[in-house]
């Protein structure tokens, strides 16, 4: 089952103590960052030392902003570069989305959408480093996949799925700007598979156009961003 949750804490992770923050906790708290407590959140978060890559930054930052969301993916998708001929067109988008799995574990995904094709694109943003990202990767893709293929579809038009994760560590992208994990074959020939998982790589300065948005997503002065 899938719902959009709003019972995660909104624009609040843990606090400087370790303690998890809820916007009930923090309405009467002077100088809270959640998106619930006015206008400022973006610049009193920032100076607490958030930054956009952090989910309680990216979670109010992109809420209701599917083009953006949309060009993200097609940066990822090309590399870096943008324009392209085959880029997608996001038709609808979903935050903080919950999947749940009854007979196992369930997962809360910071955004979901979906383009013209109806094909499924996961972004996740991940300020600390990840000792498991293959697994959780497949994972999520594999949830995403499981809940979109439907009773009487048939194999060869079962649904597709992108997992994109920004990294602020760079750990798996080998170097690399955009690191594409997909099965090839012992020739060495990319096969035609239904999951695709993008490594965006955070910690390189890359002047290329997804590389100055990738700076400034880590950026803790807004008056340093670039890509504005």
């Amino acid at each position: 089952m899938v719902t959009e949750c709003d019972s995660k804490p909104n624009g609040i992770g843990p606090t400087e103590t370790g303690i998890a923050q809820t916007v009930e906790d923090c309405l009467e708290r002077e100088g809270c960052v959640c998106e619930a407590c006015g206008t400022s959140w973006t610049t009193e978060a920032i100076e607490r030392g958030l930054t956009l890559i952090s989910d309680p930054i990216s979670r109010p930052f992109f809420k209701g902003q599917p083009k953006l969301v949309e060009y993200l993916i097609n940066l990822v998708r090309n590399h870096g570069k943008s324009p392209h001929h085959d880029d997608i067109v996001v038709k609808d988008m979903s935050q903080q989305v919950v999947i749940s799995n009854a007979s196992g574990h369930s997962a809360q995904l910071d955004i979901v959408a979906r383009d013209e094709n109806d094909k499924i694109y996961n972004i996740e943003f991940q300020s600390r480093r990840e000792t498991a990202l293959a697994q959780r990767s497949f994972f999520y893709a594999a949830l995403l996949f499981l809940e979109a293929f439907k009773s009487g579809v048939d194999y060869k038009d079962c649904p597709k799925v992108c997992v994109i994760f920004f990294l602020e560590n760079g750990e798996g992208c080998n170097g690399k700007l955009v690191e594409c994990v997909t099965p090839v074959d012992t020739s060495g020939n990319r096969i035609d598979w239904p999951i695709e998982v993008y490594l965006v790589n955070g910690a390189l300065n890359d002047e290329s156009e997804l590389g100055i948005i990738l700076q400034d997503m880590r950026r803790k002065n807004l008056h340093a961003l670039r890509n504005s």
